[in-house]
């Protein structure tokens, strides 16, 4: 027995049936790719979110502290000023008792 190789195209391996099975195999893959594609893409979204919500946090911390600060400026401009303002009449009260 003898062995004849026949050069067979590819066309040929593939029957009419088996067409719409590769077709339907084709998109299958596609579509997986496509939603590996969005999974990546929702991760770095997930990752962004998360990464933003952190930023936030750290900038309404730096708020507050920053609003504690000029609370406490307040204070001091007021205190300081109180005081400017009882030198000033006591000044007022001294020169009016020498003259």
């Amino acid at each position: 027995m003898s062995c004849s190789a026949s050069a067979t195209s590819p066309d040929e391996l593939l029957s009419p049936e088996l067409l719409p099975t590769l077709a339907d195999y084709a998109y299958s893959a596609a579509a997986a790719a496509d939603r590996r594609g969005l999974s990546n893409e929702l991760v770095r979204l997930h990752e962004e979110i998360a990464e933003s919500k952190s930023y936030a946090r750290e900038w309404e911390q730096r708020l507050a502290e920053i609003k504690e600060e000029l609370c406490s400026t307040k204070d001091k401009l007021i205190y300081q000023t109180t005081l400017s303002n009882r030198n000033q009449q006591n000044r007022i009260m001294i020169e009016q008792e020498y003259r």
